[in-house]
């Protein structure tokens, strides 16, 4: 059976996620436009990323969140 889609996401729960991810500076820096969309530079050397809503800023959260487990269960 194949997973259900992703509820949408809302502005504000993606503005908190990259609060979150700033916070705990598991980003190197982060820059919203007025509609919403974010720049994100993942670490000081990587590109500039252009996270187009809320949807994307929750996929990039569900990954580092993903890469701390993995690197978690690595260091047991």
């Amino acid at each position: 059976m194949a997973n259900p889609p992703d509820p949408p996401s809302t502005r504000a729960e993606a503005d908190a996620w990259m609060e979150v991810l700033q916070r705990f500076r598991l980003i190197h820096a982060a820059v919203q436009d007025p509609c919403g969309q974010w720049l994100v530079q993942l670490s000081p050397q990587a590109p500039v990323h252009l996270l187009r809503g809320p949807q994307e800023v929750l996929h990039l959260a569900r990954d580092v969140q993903r890469i701390l487990a993995e690197l978690e269960a690595e260091t047991r």
